[in-house]
């Protein structure tokens, strides 16, 4: 995005290294607070119809929105399960997944224990394919991941809910 883009500041610091991750949230004021969330945004390029676009495909004016450094507020639990699903390495993971509220966690134990339930059906009827087992374990070091880095927070006091 442009310079006069409210995009166009630097990349947050914890922003893992090589990415072009913003992350911003309505500016005070023009939603209430509860909606003030941190969102995420990749790239740089300015939009032709004045907008952001979450990496979840949710679209901002962008003259209502500021740019956040990661961690400054709790983050949008669709933008969260992206980043968190295209994320190849542990380091790509950001830190705000400290910050990842209990509901968030509920959904991931879920789809996990879909995705397992999934896995013993169809691995006894012979049927379970590499790309499916290689997605269930995506999921299972993600969710892992995410526990570690929580129990971390919450035993040096940054704890979560």
């Amino acid at each position: 995005m442009g310079t006069s883009s409210p995009m166009a500041a630097g990349r947050p610091d914890q922003t893992p290294e090589g990415s072009n991750v913003q992350w911003f949230r309505y500016k005070h004021g023009v939603v209430r607070e509860s909606k003030r969330v941190l969102h995420c945004a990749e790239g740089s390029e300015e939009s032709r119809d004045g907008t952001v676009t979450s990496v979840s495909g949710e679209k901002f004016p962008r003259v209502q929105v500021e740019v956040c450094k990661e961690g400054e507020g709790a983050p949008c639990v669709p933008c969260l399960l992206v980043v968190l699903g295209r994320a190849d390495r542990l380091a790509d993971i950001p830190p705000v997944v400290s910050q990842v509220p209990a509901d968030t966690l509920a959904v991931m134990l879920a789809e996990v224990q879909w995705a397992i339930s999934d896995a013993q059906f169809n691995i006894v009827r012979g049927d379970y394919p590499l790309e499916n087992q290689v997605a269930l374990a995506d999921k299972l070091r993600r969710l892992s991941h995410v526990l570690h880095v929580r129990a971390h927070a919450m035993r040096s006091g940054g704890g979560t809910e």
